[in-house]
């Protein structure tokens, strides 16, 4: 754990040099000022959209940003020279952006609503969501080579994620969009405004924490396949 730690520091290093903790103040700011003029009755569907939305861009769109810099840095590729695995390397992702998302949406939720109903199924959805978000992202960006690639590779693979927010939003019927990661997550999000069972709070999280794990594994599949080659990843 160690390794992991010193690399989770080492990616909250790299994400504030390169700008992402200030840009994410200012998509902060948007959403509350965004939420504070809409009216009572729209608030909650329209936060838990924003909210959904935060967590998945965050986690989906800014790992392509970082694997590519990384990339172009030989950063990735010093994997194979350091006694740095890839296991450890995957985690200080998969956990460093979901840092920053629930803080970002920390602050939406209280800066519009305060305290009041704030649960922690909330919380781990927020956490989830980013997580798998993440290291999906991460193992779509480590096949591209730009950043313009990315956007074309990654944007058609997201659509097949929206079905559930169809769904939430009455657009078109979906029976089984509770299989899907976003409807875990749109479950437990939504819980400030539509609670769960505990029971129902436990099956939803153990949806999105599979579909996490195998996020991950596809993530190191990829690197390993690009990357990594014969290294030992323990």
């Amino acid at each position: 754990m160690k390794r992991v730690w010193l690399a989770l520091k080492q990616d909250v290093r790299f994400q504030y040099r390169h700008g992402f903790y200030l840009a994410y103040l200012f998509v902060t700011l948007f959403y509350v000022v965004l939420l504070s003029f809409l009216p009572d009755s729209s608030k909650p569907t329209v936060a838990t959209m924003v909210i959904l939305s935060d967590p998945s861009f965050l986690g989906y769109f800014f790992i392509g940003g970082i694997i590519l810099l990384e990339k172009e840095q030989g950063i990735i590729e010093s994997l194979m020279v350091t006694p740095l695995r890839l296991r450890d390397y995957l985690l200080a992702k998969a956990f460093s952006l979901p840092f920053l998302s629930v803080m970002t949406v920390l602050a939406i939720y209280t800066a519009v609503f305060g305290l009041l109903r704030l649960s922690a199924w909330f919380l781990l959805g927020i956490w989830w969501t980013s997580v798998f978000f993440t290291l999906f992202g991460l193992g779509v960006a480590i096949r591209c080579r730009t950043m313009g690639g990315y956007f074309l590779v990654s944007s058609p693979a997201a659509m097949i994620f929206l079905p559930p927010v169809l769904e939430h939003l009455n657009i078109h019927d979906m029976p089984l969009d509770f299989l899907f990661p976003t409807g875990a997550s749109l479950r437990l999000i939504e819980t400030p405004f539509r609670p769960l069972e505990f029971d129902e709070g436990l099956v939803q999280l153990g949806i999105l924490t599979g579909w996490s794990v195998l996020a991950y594994l596809w993530a190191k599949r990829s690197v390993h396949k690009k990357i990594a080659g014969k290294k030992e990843d323990g």
